[in-house]
C-alpha cells in the first residue's frame, strides 16, 4: 500500500496558513509528523489526518473527544489511575512520573497513558520491589519515592 504525502506548500494551502508557520511548528515540536528528506518536507496523509482529529472542537468551550491514532486506547491520568488502581499522583506528578519512568504519551499538551505498555511497567516494578525486599504483597505506599518537603511547609 501506498502512504500519501503533502508537501509544505500543499499542507499550508489546505490549512490557509503560510509556510513559515509550519515551519515554526515543526521547531517548536508542534503540528503532525513530518519526514525530512534531503531539503525536502512532507507531511503524511494519515497524520495529518490523525492532527486535524486531536484539533477538532464541539463548541468554543470543550474539545471533541479525542479518537487515538492507529487503533490505540489511550487514557488519561484519572483513567490509567482507575483501571491500573494506583495512586493518581504516579501518573500526574511529573518529578515522580520522570522518576519512576512511568510510560506515557504526549499528544499536544495532554499526557496520555497505553494500559498494556502501564501493566507491564507495574508488573517490572512490582519484581523488582519484590527482589529489592518488598512486603509479600504489592502496596502502593511501599513505592519508593524521594519526599519533598516543599519550602515553608513541615510535615511532622
Amino acid at each position: 500500500m501506498e502512504t500519501l504525502f503533502l508537501n509544505e506548500a500543499q499542507l499550508a494551502s489546505r490549512w490557509d496558513m503560510s509556510t513559515k508557520t509550519l515551519q515554526r511548528w515543526r521547531m517548536d515540536g508542534r503540528g503532525p509528523r513530518y519526514l525530512k528528506l534531503s531539503k525536502r518536507v512532507v507531511y503524511p496523509i494519515e497524520d495529518i489526518m490523525d492532527f486535524e482529529d486531536r484539533s477538532a472542537y464541539l463548541s468554543t468551550s470543550t474539545r471533541a473527544e479525542y479518537t487515538a491514532p492507529y487503533g490505540e486506547n489511550l487514557l488519561s491520568a484519572k483513567e490509567i489511575a482507575r483501571a491500573t488502581n494506583l495512586p493518581h499522583y504516579l501518573f500526574s506528578n511529573p518529578r515522580i512520573r520522570r522518576q519512576l519512568q512511568v510510560p506515557h504519551t504526549r499528544l499536544q499538551n495532554q499526557l496520555r497513558f497505553n494500559l498494556t505498555d502501564v501493566n507491564a511497567w507495574a508488573d517490572a516494578r512490582k519484581k523488582q520491589w519484590y527482589e529489592a525486599g518488598a512486603p509479600e504483597r504489592f502496596v502502593t505506599s511501599d513505592i519508593p519515592v524521594k519526599a519533598t518537603v516543599i519550602s515553608g511547609d513541615s510535615h511532622d
